[in-house]
């Protein structure tokens, strides 16, 4: 069985591994029902943001860790004897054990923790990198029909013990974000068309760094852009790298973005000088009124930059408002971005 004791650094972690002097589907272990009344799987025994198998890879690229879930292969085999590490949900293990049968045996010839093949419901992939002299850091954006822009337990997975080296790369959620870095993010059909995903980057100040596309398994059409809000550019990547050094030390995110733009859909650029923004202190909400384009999405930054609110507009309805009730008095920063435009506004929450 698998416990959460709550006490030690990482309290929801277990180290296991494959008992049997096979290979076993990495699939068919995670789907495996312990419970049949109520249905429960082995996934569902882990921790709701962390539902997925973390390997020790000895590398550093993903914060030494290879990371299996629904959103990978679903041939995806475990060696003989391999260990990994899963999270323990103290609700579930204590009532069910985690489980191993020999259905779940495959003969297989590859190594430990080698990503590479199709799964169900894949729509595409792409690995971002980062990259200094020393150093490489990468994380994963998954499509999957299963997936949407919020939490999906099993196929989003976060960083390992969810906190951010301090040099790495992970994304937010795009819909709900609670602020969990996340090294897996698997978003849904509608989201491949146009989509942007927060990004979080931590270097050192004066490196330099180079981002690039690792792994790109997309439809022709799709281009990927990195938008840096600090030099006001967009990169794409599909065939470019972005190299900068930075003149203050990062770890946080609010300046780089990842956006995802279908150049089939040909939608006309769009003006957003008569869009409003601003504050209405009385219903304690950013109100947005005017035209949007479909897929407009509007992020509140505080004055450290940091992501205080992200979310999608109806881009139906010429007013969009923004529940800011949760945040203290100040000055924020509203970000309104559609596929083809931008637009930046002060605004003073009293």
């Amino acid at each position: 069985n698998i416990v959460d004791d709550v006490t030690g650094v990482f309290p929801e972690w277990n180290l296991i591994g494959n008992p049997y002097p096979s290979y076993i589907n990495v699939n068919d272990f995670l789907t495996h029902e312990v419970s049949s009344s109520p249905v429960v799987t082995n996934l569902d025994l882990m921790d709701l943001n962390s539902r997925a198998i973390y390997g020790y890879d000895a590398t550093s690229s993903g914060g030494y860790w290879t990371i299996y879930n629904l959103s990978t292969p679903i041939n995806t085999l475990i060696a003989p004897g391999q260990g990994f590490f899963v999270s323990a949900d103290d609700t579930k293990v204590a009532l069910y054990d985690m489980e191993f049968t020999a259905s779940m045996k495959r003969s297989g010839n590859s190594d430990d923790f080698i990503v590479g093949r199709q799964n169900n419901g894949h729509l595409g992939h792409i690995q971002l990198s980062i990259s200094d002299v020393d150093s490489n850091y990468a994380t994963d954006i998954y499509f999957n029909l299963n997936a949407s822009a919020g939490l999906d337990p099993g196929y989003d997975a976060a960083m390992f013990g969810g906190v951010a080296p301090a040099f790495s790369v992970y994304s937010h959620l795009v819909e709900d974000n609670s602020g969990i870095p996340m090294a897996i993010q698997a978003l849904g059909q509608s989201d491949l068309s146009y989509v942007t995903i927060p990004l979080g980057i931590h270097v050192s100040q004066g490196i330099s760094l180079t981002v690039h596309l690792s792994q790109f398994d997309l439809p022709p059409t799709i281009d990927v852009y990195l938008e840096d809000n600090a030099t006001n550019t967009f990169t794409l990547l599909n065939n470019n790298t972005y190299v900068f050094t930075p003149t203050e030390t990062l770890n946080s995110t609010g300046r780089f973005f990842l956006r995802f733009e279908d150049r089939a859909l040909n939608t006309a650029d769009e003006d957003l000088s008569n869009i409003t923004v601003y504050a209405n202190n009385d219903t304690e909400k950013v109100v947005i009124r005017g035209h949007l384009d479909h897929g407009a999405y509007c992020n509140i930054y505080d004055i450290q930059g940091r992501v205080i609110i992200s979310k999608h507009l109806d881009y139906k309805n010429l007013y969009n408002a923004l529940d800011v009730s949760q945040l203290e008095t100040g000055v924020y920063v509203v970000q309104l971005l559609t596929k083809n435009s931008s637009k930046v506004v002060k605004v003073v929450i009293k």
